[in-house]
């Protein structure tokens, strides 16, 4: 089975329903549908929930439970975090962590 990365944009991008949200959309709908298997960092969840704060406790919550349906939670230590860190100064930190 293919497997997919979703990295925190394309989350965001299915619960606010950004620009690119139908696409968002399709790619959970085909983890659901045990199409692809999608995969996350756990770091993704934690910046949603950061990019959310300003709803309240309960909506941050079904935001995460809604989009985290069907995607694999990759596992991530101190070696990918070491890594990251090796390439340097880059312009998103953020997907270095979760690549």
């Amino acid at each position: 089975m293919k497997r997919v990365f979703l990295d925190t944009n394309i989350l965001m991008d299915y619960i606010d329903n950004r620009e690119h949200g139908p696409e968002a959309a399709l790619l959970l709908d085909l983890g659901k549908r045990g199409l692809v298997c999608n995969c996350v960092a756990p770091v993704t969840f934690t910046t949603m929930s950061y990019l959310l704060h300003s709803r309240g406790r309960q909506e941050i919550y079904d935001c995460l439970q809604k989009s985290s349906r069907g995607i694999e939670v990759l596992p991530m230590d101190a070696a990918q975090f070491q890594q990251a860190m090796s390439f340097g100064p880059v312009r998103d930190f953020e997907d270095m962590m979760q690549y």
